[in-house]
């Protein structure tokens, strides 16, 4: 697919690598630096409540969705899906992956002190 190359005047295009059939998969910030807050929230690892049938949440430390039912979700009658809890390395993985998906890029800050929880990362059995 071709994406359309146009764009408005005064808007900075953030193309992701991998093109895809999907119109949505590229976003757009403005050059004076208003940016969409909903990817924000995911991809500065925000939490976040989803509502509805087949929505996903991230609250906690743990992400979960309720089922695909949109009669059992009128009803009250809600189901998990997905739960999954997520450990520490994989939420510092995950915050390294998503920080390059944003202008500001990894905040020198976010791991502090070089050693900080390296006793969580260490395996002794």
């Amino acid at each position: 697919m071709v994406l359309d190359t146009k764009k408005p005047r005064g808007v900075r295009h953030q193309p992701f690598s991998v093109r895809t059939a999907k119109p949505w998969a590229s976003y757009c910030t403005s050059s004076s630096s208003i940016e969409s807050r909903h990817n924000l929230k995911y991809w500065t690892l925000g939490e976040y409540a989803g509502f509805g049938p087949g929505a996903h949440s991230d609250m906690g430390g743990v992400r979960f969705a309720y089922e695909r039912n949109l009669d059992a979700y009128i009803a009250g009658d809600l189901h998990l899906s997905e739960l999954e809890e997520i450990p520490p390395l994989d939420r510092d993985l995950e915050y390294i992956m998503l920080s390059l998906r944003t202008t500001r890029g990894i905040d020198s800050g976010y791991f502090g002190d070089p050693c900080r929880d390296l006793v969580l990362y260490v395996d002794l059995d």
